[in-house]
């Protein structure tokens, strides 16, 4: 997902950030554009929130993504990786 959020960006550096702060804020607050600061076109990767451990898988990870953002993605999935090399986007595992 995050290699999706990149594909037709020349900014390699911000949009996808891992900003600290509670999850809530990486799963809503900061993809909504209620944060301030936030910026409006970049994906929240996390959480970085400790307390949260307990909830996802340890080998698993969530990415907070702006509504226009998710629809330019959904645009762009023809023409990216995802759709032309599945087997690089989802590998098989056990292999």
């Amino acid at each position: 997902m995050a290699a999706l959020v990149h594909f037709d960006r020349d900014d390699p550096f911000s949009p996808v950030i891992v900003p600290w702060g509670p999850s809530c804020s990486t799963f809503i607050t900061y993809p909504a554009g209620m944060a301030e600061n936030a910026p409006e076109n970049s994906a929240f990767m996390g959480p970085q929130d400790p307390t949260q451990n307990r909830n996802l898988p340890p080998d698993m990870m969530a990415i907070g993504i702006p509504a226009a953002l998710a629809v330019k993605m959904a645009k762009n999935l023809d023409k990216s990786f995802i759709t032309r090399r599945p087997q690089v986007a989802f590998p098989r595992h056990g292999i």
